[in-house]
């Protein structure tokens, strides 16, 4: 992960540099305000990377950027098993990200673009063609079941053994979920 402040940098700049960086191989790019010393607003910068591309990356924000400094550090990345389905709706396919766990779907969206173009083409709300896409989606992959998480982690300060549980819960109809931790 790479980071840097920003606090003098033209914010029309900004949403080129985001592109840049996605399109050089960061996996994620985003900024968070932050207020800076001398009280000054800033822009946090962050990028997600993967280590062979940290590099180059950092030559393009030391390039197109007025920070003087790039931090680096290695995080750990957990994610779910992905596949991309098409559903038809009434106005044409979408594409539908699917994620599982445990072979179970805990999540899915549709495809944006494709949602976007559809609303456009036929002068429909775009939430009516996401809800849409949704419901057909629920209804194959037959809704959400809780998923159950437990563990142990190292107590950062003493080094003790900490054991955690919790389960997910995606509520039907809609895009948020709950975490219950459970012991």
């Amino acid at each position: 992960m790479l980071e840097a402040n920003l606090d003098d940098l033209n914010p029309q700049v900004f949403g080129y540099v985001m592109d840049r960086l996605l399109e050089e191989g960061g996996l994620d790019v985003f900024g968070i305000p932050v207020q800076m010393k001398k009280s000054r607003p800033g822009t946090l910068l962050t990028v997600l990377c993967k280590p062979e591309d940290a590099g180059k990356l950092t030559q393009l924000i030391f390039t197109e950027t007025t920070t003087l400094g790039v931090r680096q550090r290695q995080e750990v990345r957990q994610v779910l098993a992905r596949r991309w389905e098409n559903v038809r709706t009434q106005w044409g396919e979408v594409r539908i990200k699917i994620a599982s766990m445990n072979g179970t779907v805990t999540n899915f969206a549709p495809e944006y673009e494709d949602c976007r173009r559809i609303a456009t083409d036929y002068h429909v709300p775009l939430k009516t063609v996401m809800q849409q896409a949704s419901r057909i989606t629920r209804a194959k992959t037959g809704g959400f079941k809780p998923q159950k998480i437990q563990g142990t982690r190292r107590c950062a300060r003493c080094a003790s053994r900490i054991s955690f549980g919790y389960e997910i819960h995606l509520w039907p109809g809609s895009f948020t979920s709950r975490l219950r931790f459970i012991t």
